[in-house]
């Protein structure tokens, strides 16, 4: 992996863990389609940057719980 790549990986994580959402959304493509891992048990496939909003709100309300 090249290490732009992983500058940005490092970029969503630190985004995600400070609890950002609008700098986590910022780096997705409009066009994506996501399956996360909390909710793979459910089909759930979250489709655009609504969708990960979506996806951003029910993974931290089930992280909340543990």
């Amino acid at each position: 992996m090249s290490e732009e790549n992983v500058e940005t990986l490092n970029r969503i994580a630190a985004a995600w863990n400070r609890r950002d959402l609008e700098a986590w959304l910022g780096f997705m493509h409009p066009g994506i389609a996501w399956e996360g891992a909390f909710t793979r048990l459910e089909g759930a496939i979250y489709r655009g940057r609504d969708g990960m909003r979506e996806y951003w709100s029910q993974t931290n309300a089930a992280l909340e719980l543990v």
